[in-house]
């Protein structure tokens, strides 16, 4: 029921978005939120459904293929010479990597995929490759997508710092937990329209025009 809740106010909020970023005269009601989260829900529910399945299939398939690189390194290398545990720990360390990466490029195609999906107005599948299109052509889009996540991350700290100092104060804590609500929330908003506006900007978005 949550996770439902959520999508349905993930395709709310980034429809919003997506109109007031291509459209100067939009204004912000209630009845637009609920129909862009109408429009948007079973879409979005099929696309990460869709996505977290490749990632999880990705993520078996290293670990399988990791598991079976690490059976035949310990097989070869019984005797444990230095140099055979160097290159075990090379050959371990570079699937860690490899998995690491990948799991990155699809969170990063994901994202991508459910700011095209609700951008763009299309279906699943035709979203998913105008998702690899754009990142195919646009690849500092996945640099663009990290500076985010770090800027998200150190801000968190930041505030996460400020938390515990004030915390010490009884009378505080519940106000801390309500700011840290309005602050998390605020920050996800904040991060949707940087990828919203950069994927516009970026690409030959049919809805860029003399309001945008």
């Amino acid at each position: 029921f949550t996770s439902v809740l959520s999508i349905y106010s993930l395709g709310g909020t980034i429809g919003v978005l997506k109109d007031s970023s291509v459209n100067i005269r939009y204004k912000f009601s209630l009845s637009s939120f609920f129909m862009e989260a109408k429009i948007n829900f079973s879409r979005l529910l099929w696309l990460i459904s869709l996505v977290f399945l490749g990632v999880i299939i990705l993520f078996i398939g290293f670990m399988v293929t990791g598991g079976i690189a690490a059976a035949i390194v310990n097989a070869v290398t019984e005797s444990k010479s230095a140099l055979e545990i160097f290159f075990s720990s090379f050959a371990l360390l570079t699937i860690i990597i490899f998995i690491i990466i990948v799991v990155f490029v699809g969170l990063v195609f994901g994202v991508y995929s459910v700011v095209v999906l609700v951008t763009d107005g299309k279906g699943v599948m035709e979203s998913v490759g105008r998702t690899f299109n754009f990142l195919k052509q646009t690849p500092q889009a996945l640099l663009f997508y990290l500076i985010l996540i770090i800027g998200f991350i150190t801000a968190n700290a930041v505030f996460y710092g400020i938390q515990i100092a004030v915390s010490v104060i009884p009378f505080f804590i519940p106000l801390v937990y309500i700011i840290n609500t309005i602050f998390q929330s605020y920050l996800a908003i904040v991060v949707w329209s940087f990828l919203i506006v950069y994927y516009v900007t970026s690409s030959n978005y049919h809805a860029r025009h003399a309001v945008y």
